[in-house]
């Protein structure tokens, strides 16, 4: 597992090329994950049957948590330790 600069960090963050990666490395990083991808699959009946409206509510309720959890992913992150030059030949 690649650790983060910080040890506060939920995210540790790599950057190849023009590439970025974050991946939970905390047990609140996996929490903020877990809970995003639940809520977002429960989402789904929303748009059944698929009317305007419902499919406009569902582009909100999908929108807001989306850009929540990437702006929580960002800010609790760090980058890689090592640079995330593991593996590089």
């Amino acid at each position: 597992m690649i650790r983060p600069q910080r040890p506060d960090a939920w995210f540790v963050r790599i950057r190849r090329g023009a590439k970025y990666s974050i991946t939970p490395c905390s047990r609140q990083g996996w929490l903020v994950t877990v809970a995003y991808v639940l809520f977002t699959l429960a989402l789904t009946p929303v748009i059944i049957p698929p009317e305007p409206v419902r499919v406009a509510a569902w582009a909100i309720l999908f929108a807001a948590p989306t850009i929540l959890f990437v702006v929580i992913a960002w800010r609790m992150s760090s980058p890689a330790a090592d640079d995330g030059q593991e593996g590089s030949n």
